[in-house]
């Protein structure tokens, strides 16, 4: 491959118009939900859990985080729907019970500590 400095060389000596002329412009749609980057600030103990728990799953930490954002977005989406039990109201140990059930796993991902 060139170095930057013999294409600069290359290209302040040769005109490209002709070539230019016969190709076209390729647009593309944007993307309907583009990826972005986000700083997260986390323990250096979690990270290192995370990265764990990530490699273990032959996934990159970043991947991983995003699963598990998604798997409970998922999750609490399918609760909305659910009919409320007893009126809609519960009793702490129901309520205790449910959060201990939903520790265990979340579409395939172990939540747990």
């Amino acid at each position: 491959m060139a170095k930057p400095d013999e294409l600069a060389k290359y290209y302040d000596s040769h005109n490209t118009s002709v070539e230019m002329e016969s190709g076209h412009w390729v647009t593309e749609p944007p993307e309907s939900d583009p990826m972005i980057t986000t700083s997260l600030r986390l323990p250096k103990s979690l990270l290192d859990r995370v990265r764990t728990r990530a490699a273990d799953e032959d996934m990159k930490a970043t991947v991983w985080i995003q699963a598990l954002i998604e798997a409970r977005f998922s999750r609490n989406a399918e609760l909305a729907q659910l009919e409320p039990v007893g009126g809609g109201l519960l009793s702490m140990d129901e309520i205790v019970a449910a959060v201990r059930a939903a520790r265990g796993h979340v579409d395939g991902i172990d939540v747990q500590r």
